[in-house]
């Protein structure tokens, strides 16, 4: 047997392995003997090619030809296609070469040759094109080759899209939305209509892919590009409403990728000197990447939202220190530029830990309000899975009046009854005591008064924002913080732009408060005056259509009583200055909610301290003309009888 070069054995090593795995398989059919036999011939072969190529070295660089296109001679199936490869460049390392074909942006790994142990193949990235590449690590000169084919890039007619009628890609596409995501279904819905071609489940499989190749590859950012936008961004601008970002962190290594940043103007950092209410919520699917985004904002006495502020974090969940950093460079930067003094009083948010411990150590007198939509959602969830169907509707309503209550003592009271009453379902007992009262206690309208009880207008805030497509969860971290810069601009000139969108420090009386205020007025109710002083007077005043208030000589012994017994009065308190009735209190839940009630202007209406308009006037007449007939009827009566 004839001494086989080194070289040869090195250009000849994918046969080599290919012959073990077949000799492996089928040993019955393919004689060891034979195929060494041809291995040799096939060696010398390639051995005279070499050499006629040593002869020729100012020529081109020689055409290879893998072993496995003779597959036929060695009764082995020939499972790939043929390909003439030359060789391309040489290279020091392999990280050289791989840096090299991602520099291009055109390839990707073809995993179709797997069982190559010291082969890469890449293959183009545009559907089927016959243009393919592959990196041979030489072990014994430690020198990285790479090879590609003879054929160029052939693009034409190679996307999947131009193979479908664009009918056919329009239902495939709404297949999609509807979470048709099953070749076989997306076929049998496309062959119940009419007038199209059906595809094959391959041809559906191969536009399926080429979408999500694009979507990924659209979807993909380079750390790189952050870096640059964070740079650009610091800049402190001279227009007022020009975004920027006031503080960042980055890692500056790259990876692993970390960073959080918080972006604003300078109209709504001076803005934000004067709001006492501050909503702050997470968000996880404004990115495809899914980073948590947290808006930042206020509440006027209208109960409109206004954004200050916008965050970003790579972490997977918001942390206190994610939460720090907001509110402690809004707390340094605002004196920077303004010299004024950043100390919100109130925090509404969804009882979430990292936020509630962040605001605390920050606002060290700060008090914090827990929004209702989401604690009743959750308590419902779980009492769902512990209380009996039956019982659940009138739990549910005994919550909802407990979130009425306005009084500390009278919620300890209320709370005491409720857990007296449902004493049998300890499970929820217990959790309602350690989540909702322990430890988040403040979702009742008289824990904090002074604030909105929910987070709606900053929940509705962001419907909209999705609704319009302002943000969507398409777009990867880099669009979406140019996507951001403009929404912060959009923010900020919002007060220029729309003379009505303005922060309101009083609370607006609309014609339909004035309407009910003004049939309240006239209905015959008992006012009675409980005390009064320099400043205030204090009434009491019956609940509903009862004429006078209810006056109880026992305490209440259940839930059923407590309810009966808070319900009955509410009580008014007025100034005695007739110009400032608008700073008028009750304990109604209307009031805490409104921050204003038919009983303080109604009450202001009867103490003649304001005047109902006349288009209000009108508009009571029309809306209700039989409860007002019924008004006028008891207000004669009362009057008769007197």
């Amino acid at each position: 047997m004839p001494i086989i070069p080194s070289a040869i054995l090195r250009v000849s090593r994918p046969l080599q392995s290919r012959l073990h795995s077949c000799c492996v398989k089928s040993r019955s059919k393919i004689n060891e003997h034979i195929v060494s036999k041809k291995r040799v011939k096939m060696a010398q072969i390639l051995e005279e090619q070499v050499e006629s190529s040593d002869s020729n070295s100012d020529c081109e660089p020689p055409t290879v030809y893998h072993y496995y296109s003779h597959a036929q001679e060695l009764q082995i199936p020939a499972k790939f296609p043929r390909y003439n490869w030359v060789l391309l460049s040489r290279y020091d390392t392999l990280e050289l070469a791989l840096d090299n074909i991602r520099k291009e942006d055109t390839w990707d790994e073809d995993h179709t040759y797997d069982w190559e142990d010291d082969k890469m193949y890449f293959k183009c990235t545009q559907g089927n094109c016959p243009c393919k590449r592959y990196v041979l690590v030489e072990y014994e000169t430690t020198l990285v080759s790479m090879y590609r084919t003879e054929t160029q890039h052939d693009h034409k007619n190679r996307k999947v899209s131009e193979d479908f009628d664009k009918r056919v890609l329009k239902e495939i596409k709404k297949c999609l939305k509807m979470d048709m995501l099953e070749p076989s279904v997306i076929v049998s819905a496309l062959s119940e209509m009419e007038n199209i071609v059906t595809p094959s489940e391959d041809e559906v499989v191969d536009y399926i892919s080429y979408i999500n190749k694009k979507k990924i590859k659209r979807q993909c950012f380079d750390p790189e590009d952050l870096r640059m936008f964070l740079i650009r961004y610091s800049r402190i601008p001279d227009d007022n409403h020009e975004p920027f970002v006031i503080d960042y962190e980055l890692n500056p290594l790259g990876l692993p990728l970390f960073f959080r940043m918080v972006l604003s103007t300078k109209y709504l950092l001076n803005f934000a000197a004067s709001a006492n209410i501050i909503h702050a919520s997470a968000h996880y699917r404004l990115t495809w990447q899914g980073f948590p985004v947290v808006v930042v904002g206020t509440s006027d006495r209208d109960k409109q939202f206004h954004p200050i502020c916008l965050f970003v974090t790579s972490n997977e969940y918001e942390t206190k220190e994610d939460y720090k950093l907001i509110f402690g460079c809004l707390r340094q930067k605002i004196p920077y530029y303004f010299r004024k003094r950043f100390n919100p009083k109130f925090l509404v948010n969804d009882a979430s830990d990292s936020i509630q411990r962040a605001f605390q150590e920050t606002f060290t007198s700060g008090k914090i309000r827990i929004c209702w939509g989401f604690a009743r959602k959750v308590i419902k969830s779980h009492a769902k899975l512990v209380v009996d169907k039956p019982t659940q509707k009138e739990m549910f309503a005994d919550l909802e009046m407990l979130h009425t209550i306005t009084r500390k003592g009278a919620f300890n009271a209320g709370m005491y009854f409720f857990m007296k009453k449902y004493q049998e379902y300890t499970d929820f007992i217990d959790y309602l005591n350690e989540e909702w009262i322990l430890k988040n206690r403040n979702w009742y309208l008289g824990a904090v008064p002074g604030t909105p009880p929910t987070n709606s207008t900053f929940n509705q805030y962001i419907r909209e924002l999705r609704a319009k497509k302002v943000i969507n969860d398409d777009q990867n971290l880099v669009n979406f913080l140019l996507t951001s810069s403009k929404l912060v601009n959009e923010w900020s000139t919002r007060y220029s732009r729309d003379k009505n969108f303005v922060f309101v420090t009083e609370t607006t009386i609309d014609l339909a408060l004035w309407a009910n205020s003004f049939c309240w007025s006239r209905h015959p109710k008992e006012l009675v005056m409980v005390r009064q002083n320099d400043r205030y007077l204090y009434y009491q005043v019956p609940v509903g259509d009862r004429n006078s208030c209810k006056r109880f000589t026992y305490p209440p012994t259940n839930l059923k009583e407590f309810k009966n017994q808070y319900m009955s009065n509410w009580h008014v308190v007025m100034p005695v200055i007739k110009s400032h009735w608008q700073y008028g209190k009750c304990n109604c839940p209307k009031f805490f909610k409104n921050y204003m009630c038919p009983h303080v202007v109604g009450m202001a209406l009867r103490l003649k301290f304001a005047t109902v308009p006349a288009k209000a006037k009108a508009l009571a007449y029309k809306e209700r003309p039989q409860r007002m007939k019924a008004y006028m009827l008891k207000l004669r009566d009362a009057v008769e009888s007197d």
